[in-house]
C-alpha cells in the first residue's frame, strides 16, 4: 500500500496507470513496441498515499509522461499526477504530458457512443505516438478494438476499481 510498481520496463515514455487502466496500458505498450516505442508502465496502486517519487524517477528516465486513469481526465487523479510531476522539476519533461481518461460528461447508454467514451489500449497508444511526435498510423491497430463492448472491462481484471 502506498508503493507504486513498475510492471513493464521502458525508455521512451512513462505510462502511469490506475486500476483497470494498467491492463490497457500493458496492451498499449505491446502495440507501441511494434512502432519501436519502448513504454514503461507504472501501476500507481494507491492514490492516497501517492508514490509520486516512483513516477518521477521513471519520468526522469523517459522524459515523457502519459497518465491513464479510470476516472475523468479532468480534475482527477491524472491531473494531480501531471501537476506533481510538472512541479517537481521544470526540465524533467521533454514533451507536454498527456492524460487519457473518461470525458467530463455523463456515461453513454448507447453502444455506438461507448467506443468514444471508454478509453482502451488503442486510445493510449495513439496519444503516446502523438505526444512523441510520431504518426499513430504506424501502429497496427486494425482488429485491436477489443470485443466491441467498450463499457465492459477485460475479464482478466479482478479489481478493485
Amino acid at each position: 500500500f502506498g508503493v507504486a510498481k513498475t510492471v513493464c520496463e521502458g525508455v521512451n515514455i512513462t505510462i502511469a496507470a490506475t486500476s483497470y487502466m494498467v491492463l490497457e496500458a500493458l496492451k498499449a505498450a505491446d502495440i507501441l513496441k511494434t512502432a519501436g516505442v519502448s513504454a514503461e508502465v507504472i501501476d500507481v496502486r494507491s492514490i492516497i498515499p501517492l508514490d509520486i517519487d516512483h513516477i518521477i524517477d521513471s519520468v526522469k528516465k523517459t522524459g515523457a509522461l502519459l497518465v491513464a486513469d479510470t476516472g475523468t481526465a479532468d480534475f482527477g487523479v491524472s491531473s494531480e499526477i501531471v501537476a506533481r510531476v510538472s512541479e517537481c522539476d521544470e526540465n524533467i519533461l521533454r514533451f507536454a504530458p498527456r492524460r487519457v481518461g473518461l470525458p467530463f460528461s455523463p456515461s453513454p447508454t448507447s453502444p455506438a457512443l461507448a467506443d468514444a467514451f471508454f478509453p482502451r489500449a488503442t486510445h493510449i497508444s495513439k496519444n503516446a505516438m502523438e505526444m512523441l511526435g510520431l504518426n499513430p498510423k504506424l501502429l497496427p491497430l486494425e482488429g485491436k478494438t477489443e470485443d466491441g463492448w467498450h463499457d465492459r472491462p477485460d475479464p482478466s481484471f479482478t479489481g478493485p476499481y
